[in-house]
């Protein structure tokens, strides 16, 4: 059993720690909240990484410090010991920052054939090797492509297998009166709150997005863009 001097000493170097890693969780959210604005943080993959930024960083970092930290080892061995931890930490959170700002969604693509609004992320134009656009990561396009009922068909198959719909057209035109029709969506908006539904009048311009993890109910102003939004109920 170990004495109230190591135990002490040990916390001591836990605290520190938590206090790097909590610096860490903060400068990671910071980004997530800038690469993932709006209703794309909740819906597309930015809470998902901010908890696994939590358990990694915040709860294991620290955890493994209380477990090695050996008050009777030689200075020395102390800072190789807390660097290797420090240095799988650090590893940890560039891999996880890297994927969270691979997948962002740099577009929102809209099909009016099917009423769809889907998320197109940076490896979607990697894979389909077309050049990556310079947009709001929240800006809505309208997908333009000359396809057959069929072809549209397999083109929803290739959204599920993530593939790259939103760039086999050469061009993605941004969301106006003129180029987008949005359905009522009257199914989802009776899935809403009730008092949700009371803030949504029948003639505004509603769209749903489904993101990776949510479906979100898009309220679009007179100038199509987006006023506010509701989370759809799972």
């Amino acid at each position: 059993m170990m004495d109230k001097s190591a135990v002490r000493a040990k916390t001591q170097a836990m605290g520190t720690h938590l206090l790097f890693s909590l610096l860490l969780v903060l400068v990671g959210f910071a980004l997530l909240l800038m690469w993932y604005p709006a209703w794309l943080f909740w819906s597309d993959g930015g809470i998902q990484v901010l908890w696994l930024l939590v358990g990694v960083d915040l709860i294991l970092g620290p955890a493994l410090t209380f477990v090695v930290y050996n008050p009777t080892k030689s200075v020395r061995e102390r800072i190789l010991d807390l660097s290797l931890i420090i240095l799988i930490q650090l590893g940890a959170f560039g891999y996880g920052m890297y994927q969270a700002y691979d997948q962002r969604s740099l577009t929102v693509w809209y099909d009016d054939t099917f009423d769809l609004a889907a998320p197109c992320p940076a490896a979607w134009y990697r894979r389909a090797e077309k050049p990556v656009p310079n947009v709001s990561p929240t800006q809505i396009n309208r997908f333009r492509a000359n396809l057959s009922m069929p072809e549209r068909l397999q083109q929803i198959e290739m959204i599920k297998q993530q593939s790259a719909p939103c760039v086999l057209s050469s061009h993605l035109e941004a969301v106006s009166p003129q180029n987008l029709t949005v359905t009522s969506s009257a199914e989802v908006i009776k899935s809403l709150p009730l008092n949700q539904q009371n803030e949504i009048d029948s003639d505004d311009n509603v769209l749903v997005f489904t993101g990776r993890y949510q479906q979100v109910l898009l309220v679009l102003d007179e100038y199509y863009q987006v006023n506010h939004y509701y989370y759809v109920p799972d």
